[in-house]
């Protein structure tokens, strides 16, 4: 029946939210504790591939 559905959906619905809630909660605390790192990482990647390049090119 429509209710039911109905039921099902406004359960479904319920969960997504606590899911949603949870990976955010998360994804806040992990951009906390990465920031740094991140950030160490994006300098460093664009550094090795110009050393790299450098390295070929001298060689």
């Amino acid at each position: 029946t429509i209710e039911a559905l109905d039921t099902e959906l406004k359960k479904a619905t319920e969960i997504m939210q606590k899911h949603a809630e949870a990976l955010y909660k998360a994804a806040q605390e992990g951009q906390k504790s990465e920031e740094a790192p991140q950030a160490e990482e994006k300098s460093a990647d664009p550094d090795d591939k110009s050393k790299a390049e450098e390295g070929e090119v001298v060689s």
